[in-house]
């Protein structure tokens, strides 16, 4: 970081005569997408030019149109390192490069190895960058050589596409049945049975038998951390355990482990602003486990006693931390973002002169548009007296 700040003139110096290759240009990326920030951690001196980007901005836009220009010489490998980086911490996110990029990953899907293929279609995942065309055409590579693809790949692979809400039928019918075979996942790891329940609940395959990842999973001589820190893996066992036909191993395996690990954790967890957000999403997902639990959901007594005990004592305890995080108020500060669609019914509320409410937090959730009996009632009375002046 402190080496490419005091070389920063000299860099520019060789871009200007273009005397750095992409081939070196990817190196130096690389580099950086390996650090958590590019940038200087300590505060600006009273002389520096507050006006002036920061490095990491310096950097992208130093290289991002002689790379752009340069995109058919890129070598698949060069692609990868350039999609990781620019979807790293480290350095903003580029839009224009990596549409340019993915485009070129789309016309040549064929020539990228598994490996390249699957961590490209994870970065742009989970930045949710949504492409129709790109993401088919990596489908189409990983089903036109399945067999270049472990099932950790595969499982990966599947979640990122459920993140982008992309199902293709024929991935989906050759790739979750691998995850059924207690024979194949006895040896898989964590991260790729949680990505397969994952993967398989957010794409709704209700037909899809769990058990195996499930005893996998709870036979592991410890618990697996990493996985059931992740939020997003929480919200796998909701809707696995809400939809799925066969949901009795992750309640009776999988969600018991989940509660004890979040009790443990939420005693060491110190509260600031970004575990803050990290507990307010887990209370959420914890909160959505109670409600089937208290309204039965998949079916009656899918959930035993002592769990919806321990379902209460967890949600208690995010609570409690959030409350004590917030002086003493358990408000999530979870704010969500209106869709085209909310708005526009809005505007004909509006027209209609129909009395509503927006934003009204039921939780967990947050209700778009609530028109209560009261409102209701007061804008039927309003059309009645209009009709009747209209009328005369």
């Amino acid at each position: 970081r402190g080496g490419l700040a005091r070389r920063w003139a000299e860099l520019e110096k060789l871009q200007a005569e273009e005397k750095l290759t992409c081939d070196q240009i990817a190196r130096l990326f690389e580099m950086c997408s390996r650090v958590p920030s590019v940038d200087s951690g300590g505060p600006r001196s009273p002389s520096a030019d507050l006006t002036e980007p920061p490095l990491s901005t310096k950097l992208v836009q130093l290289f991002s149109n002689f790379v752009c220009e340069r995109i058919p010489e890129l070598t698949p490998e060069q692609i990868r390192i350039f999609t990781v980086a620019l979807t790293s911490q480290a350095l903003p996110m580029d839009e224009f490069w990596l549409f340019m990029l993915a485009k070129r990953v789309q016309d040549t899907a064929a020539a990228f190895n598994a490996e390249q293929i699957v961590v490209i279609a994870r970065r742009y995942a989970e930045k949710g960058l949504e492409d129709e065309e790109f993401f088919q055409a990596l489908v189409d590579r990983v089903t036109a050589s399945p067999q270049d693809f472990s099932p950790e790949q595969l499982a990966h692979f599947l979640l990122s596409c459920a993140k982008v809400r992309y199902m293709h039928e024929e991935l989906c019918t050759m790739a979750f049945p691998l995850f059924e075979d207690r024979s194949r996942v006895s040896g898989m790891r964590a991260g790729t049975l949680s990505a397969a329940i994952t993967a398989a609940s957010l794409m709704d395959q209700r037909a899809f038998r769990p058990t195996a990842c499930c005893h996998a999973l709870a036979s592991m001589a410890q618990a697996p951390r990493g996985v059931f820190d992740h939020h997003e893996f929480a919200m796998g066992l909701v809707l696995a355990a809400a939809t799925f036909c066969h949901s009795a191993g992750i309640i009776k395996h999988l969600m018991p482990l989940l509660l004890a690990h979040l009790d443990k954790a939420l005693a060491a967890v110190r509260m600031n602003r970004n575990s803050r957000r990290e507990v307010g999403t887990m209370h959420r997902r914890i909160m959505l486990m109670g409600l089937c639990a208290a309204l039965d959901v998949p079916r009656s007594h899918s959930w035993p006693l002592p769990l919806m005990h321990s379902l209460g004592s967890t949600l208690a305890r995010l609570e409690e931390k959030l409350g004590s995080a917030a002086g003493g108020s358990a408000k999530d500060a979870y704010e969500p973002t209106p869709s085209s669609f909310h708005l526009e019914v809005v505007a004909v509320l509006r027209l209609l002169s129909v009395e509503h409410s927006l934003e009204q937090p039921r939780k967990p959730f947050c209700l778009d548009i609530v028109i209560s009996p009261e409102q209701l009632l007061r804008s039927a009375s309003l059309e009645v007296a209009q009709e009747q002046v209209r009328l005369g």
